[in-house]
């Protein structure tokens, strides 16, 4: 009856749920920012449930839908990078990171003047 009234279709439907997973790393990388190491697990966690179905439904869809799909994969895999980025910057102490003490390490370029040789 629901799908009456909604007059969705298969395609409408599972597009919603590949951008629902875009929409959540929005938010994970916002989480992220915050250092909110639970917020980001959560959104991971939604993730891979989310990737559970899509795969489970790939040998049932068209091959358009199921291309869409791979959309779920590459969402969640940011989110799992996300995460290992966080521990990183976590795990260092870090606030920011400090480019600056690159440009100091660097070696200076040549010392002669190479027109002189």
């Amino acid at each position: 009856v629901l799908q009456e009234e909604v007059d969705i279709t298969e395609k409408d439907y599972l597009g919603g749920v590949v951008d629902f997973t875009g929409e959540l790393g929005r938010y994970g990388v916002a989480r992220a920012t915050k250092r909110d190491m639970e917020g980001v697990k959560r959104v991971l966690a939604s993730d891979l449930m989310v990737k559970r179905y899509a795969i489970q439904l790939q040998d049932v869809v068209s091959f358009k839908v199921s291309k869409k799909l791979n959309a779920v994969f590459t969402n969640t895999k940011k989110m799992e990078n996300t995460l290992y980025e966080l521990t990183l910057v976590m795990r260092s102490n870090r606030k920011t990171m400090d480019l600056s003490s690159t440009e100091a390490d660097a070696p200076a370029s040549g010392g002669g003047d190479a027109d002189n040789n």
